[in-house]
């Protein structure tokens, strides 16, 4: 004869998911970089351990995941070079898992951003939504407690565009 859950242990069940997927980095289908209870440092990227984010705008219509992962693939690419993109109402979405190098910041010298930064793309151009902005921040701050983070960065002088003031990102996350 089994056991058969009561309403409360339901509830219980529930509630933990959701506090298991609350903490998660606050994004849709994200699993990877989160700290266990407790623990002071972060838990180790099963291949990279970034110290890096570079900040990227679509610079088009692509409004949402779906259509910049479509637009990658076109290109022959597996999957959306950005770990998360940012669509107009604020919400992240995992674009690329962070177990994987990104494909965002090549720069064409003996280097490349893909492998050290973390990548995050903002739907348009340089007018972005407040929701946006605030998803970005707390995007930002997250993945700075999760991971040692140094830098925050544009992907070049005109992206993420105007929209976005870096300098304060990086020094309310930074504290530099």
């Amino acid at each position: 004869m089994g056991i058969k859950p009561t309403m409360p242990h339901i509830t219980m069940i529930v509630v933990t998911c959701l506090s298991v997927v609350a903490l998660s980095l606050f994004v849709q289908n994200s699993s990877a970089g989160l700290r266990k209870a407790g623990q002071k440092k972060p838990l180790a990227n099963p291949i990279r351990n970034w110290t890096g984010i570079v900040i990227h705008h679509s610079g088009s219509n692509y409004d949402n995941l779906e259509k910049i992962d479509a637009y990658h693939r076109s290109k022959g690419w597996d999957m959306c070079g950005y770990h998360f993109v940012i669509e107009r109402n604020g919400i992240v979405k995992e674009g690329r898992p962070l177990n994987k190098t990104g494909a965002h910041a090549k720069t064409g010298k003996s280097y490349s951003r893909n492998k050290t930064h973390i990548g995050i793309c903002l739907c348009g151009t340089d007018n972005f939504s407040a929701e946006q902005i605030k998803a970005l921040y707390n995007s930002c701050k997250r993945l700075a407690q999760n991971f040692p983070i140094a830098s925050i960065e544009r992907h070049h002088e005109e992206c993420p565009g105007p929209g976005v003031n870096i300098e304060l990102l990086r020094e309310k996350i930074l504290g530099r």
